[in-house]
């Protein structure tokens, strides 16, 4: 039984997920502000490793922060991933509105200031991940963040098969039916590569091995790969990718638990100050 004068709460995955993802209101939830302040502490805690010991009281049931409020024991925790998706600069396939393949960025970048600045105000980054083509390296390499770059084959572009380095528009004129077919059913794949229903599954099994991270990832990729992680978040049909639009240096900013994913917004970066 927890300390008289120290009030149980529900779990703090709840109450993180609660001021993390909504700002509504409702009745009983007027410690929301304190509880806000202990779930986004023990989260900044939990990232930083700080020695715990002199800041937590622990009883037999519940974990309490000094003058906030009663936590549940710190091994029933689970911290948010804070998952960021960034599309990589813009390249002449993209210009052309051609099926991509492995470009290189046009025109060539050394850096993104005012993007890099803007991620940097997230705090500190855990891992950064790219694609393994080279306009998402180089994109990477432009926001110069000064972490540990990985490569994850499961962020490459979608496989346009044969249609790599084609024109959309000579593609629909050549093979009507079978663009046709593409944009309309997520199973079909004309071009012999992968099919959009193949890719959605490979984004939300990439996310959901993410999704019990805890810390905060920066992943470099695909506007392919951006919308079909959208896709995932919101449990939607696989036919809304194609109602999805994502520009060169976008960012999706995702927040995720096993089970659940949030989406935070979708904007466009600023490639300087």
């Amino acid at each position: 039984m927890a300390k008289k004068g120290l009030t149980l709460m529900p779990p703090l995955s709840f109450w993180v997920s609660w001021a993390n993802y909504s700002g509504a209101t409702a009745p009983g939830f007027h410690r929301l502000s304190s509880l806000a302040k202990a779930g986004r502490f023990i989260s900044e805690l939990h990232h930083s490793q700080a020695p715990l010991k002199h800041l937590l009281k622990i009883t037999s049931n519940s974990v309490a922060l000094t003058g906030l409020v009663a936590l549940p024991c710190l091994e029933r925790i689970s911290m948010p991933t804070h998952l960021i998706l960034i599309s990589h600069a813009p390249t002449q396939a993209l210009r052309s509105a051609s099926f991509p393949g492995d470009e290189c960025l046009d025109p060539p970048l050394q850096s993104l200031p005012g993007a890099k600045a803007e991620i940097e105000r997230w705090g500190p980054i855990s891992q950064v991940v790219t694609g393994p083509e080279q306009r998402a390296i180089q994109t990477a390499g432009a926001l110069q963040l000064g972490v540990e770059l990985t490569v994850d084959p499961a962020l490459c572009e979608c496989d346009y098969g044969r249609w790599v380095g084609q024109k959309i528009r000579v593609v629909g004129e050549a093979e009507p039916e079978a663009i046709a077919a593409w944009i309309t059913s997520p199973e079909a794949c004309p071009h012999g590569g992968e099919s959009i229903s193949d890719l959605l599954k490979r984004v939300a099994a990439w996310m959901d091995c993410k999704a019990s991270f805890g810390g905060r990832i920066l992943a470099i990729t695909h506007p392919s790969v951006i919308r079909a992680a959208m896709v995932h978040a919101l449990v939607a049909p696989a036919h809304s990718f194609w109602r999805l639009d994502v520009e060169p240096l976008s960012m999706l900013d995702l927040r995720g638990t096993p089970g659940r994913w949030m989406v935070r917004s979708l904007r466009e970066l600023s490639p300087v100050d």
